[in-house]
């Protein structure tokens, strides 16, 4: 390895891979990975654990989450290479345990390659379209939005992302991270704005209540809660510590993937800081944002109507909480700034996991645990 860390330095005389990833690239694939979009079905789960606090479990999933950052940031530190598990494992213990380890994530993350195309329609695209059909009275939109949620639109939503995000990046890490640092700074411009208008909200300067009532009709917002406790979900609840710690998995779910940041180690420049500095401190401030999102939802819509929502509501749209954020904002520009940020990271968490696998069998393939085209890289762009 280059000490000097060179941009065109060859990370391994044999991998083809150079380091051109820096600190930030780091935190900003940590952000993607973490997925704070994914907090929309997080809310939706939540009314399955009465009595639970979406806080609170958040805060225990942040503190696993940033130990188990630390334990795979200090091993890049100690093996600084493109590989993640596999590179550690068969290592210190073996290569047979390292690889079947590797194996098993390395498919799991193929998997949610398509299941994350899947939630790029439901989560970010219909919700989006949904709350412009609604605001501007346009039945076709809304309709539109419905499609997104159906097979045929989140198959046509999801082949649309894999196949944008395959070119990407085949078209090499350089600029793959470079498209992910600039979609970041717009999603974090949208988040705050979106923190804004729901501490207004919570606040009582805008009234979501109201605002509902306007789109679905006159007393739909207590009818959503009445329905809900009529088809006998527990919309009101005592605080249950044993169902805050069953509520965990949901948050972890999200925060814990961080560690596939190290898939890349062998491309970052500084890795031993770039490394705990990046997954550490998406996993400590992400964690923070979910836990801020959580309390202000809650605030802002009202914690009763937030459980009762799964249930279903009388607009014909899906009852999500980028939907609930814009009707409280009841502004169609703000709509569409508050939604870049739900587009822009579940966009770019279906690029994470492209990474994980094309890095573990380019590892494999160099230490001879798999064909040996597996560890083709690109002269012209430096990708597997």
């Amino acid at each position: 390895m280059n000490k000097n860390n060179s941009p065109g330095a060859f990370t391994r005389a044999s991998s083809g891979l150079v380091r051109q990833i820096k600190a930030r690239d780091v935190f900003w694939f940590s952000w993607q990975t973490i997925a704070l979009g994914y907090i929309v079905f997080l809310v939706l789960a939540w009314v399955y654990y009465p009595g639970a606090s979406m806080e609170l479990a958040t805060l225990l999933a942040i503190v696993g989450g940033a130990a188990i950052a630390t334990c795979y940031a200090l091993l890049a530190s100690v093996y600084p290479r493109s590989g993640a598990e596999y590179v550690f494992l068969s290592r210190s213990l073996s290569p047979a345990v390292g690889f079947a380890l590797s194996f098993n994530f390395a498919l799991w993350q193929i998997f949610y390659v398509g299941l994350n195309g899947a939630f790029f329609s439901l989560f970010a695209v219909q919700p989006t379209l949904a709350a412009i059909g609604l605001q501007t009275g346009n039945p076709t939109i809304v309709a539109t939005a419905n499609w997104f949620g159906s097979p045929s639109g989140i198959f046509v939503g999801g082949a649309f992302l894999v196949l944008v995000l395959l070119a990407l990046h085949i078209s090499g890490a350089g600029r793959y991270f470079r498209w992910q640092r600039i979609g970041s700074y717009l999603a974090m411009g949208s988040l705050l704005v979106t923190i804004g208008v729901l501490i207004l909200a919570a606040s009582g300067v805008l009234d979501f209540e109201s605002n509902f009532n306007s789109l679905a009709g006159s007393g739909a917002y207590d009818s959503v809660i009445a329905s809900a406790e009529a088809a006998g979900l527990e919309v009101t609840a005592s605080f249950s510590l044993s169902e805050t710690l069953k509520f965990v998995v949901w948050p972890a779910f999200s925060l814990w993937f961080v560690i596939t940041a190290v898939s890349f180690s062998g491309e970052v420049k500084n890795v031993q800081r770039s490394q705990l500095t990046g997954m550490v401190g998406a996993v400590i401030i992400m964690g923070a944002t979910f836990v801020v999102m959580m309390f202000l939802f809650r605030s802002a819509f009202g914690e009763e109507f937030l459980r009762a929502a799964s249930n279903g509501t009388p607009l014909d749209a899906a009852p999500l909480t980028p939907l609930f954020t814009a009707i409280a904002g009841g502004n169609i520009v703000l709509t569409l700034i508050m939604s870049l940020w739900v587009v822009v990271i579940l966009f770019f968490v279906g690029g994470s996991v492209f990474v994980y696998p094309s890095r573990t069998m380019l590892a494999w393939s160099l230490d001879g645990m798999a064909p040996s085209w597996l560890g083709n890289v690109s002269k012209k762009f430096s990708s597997p």
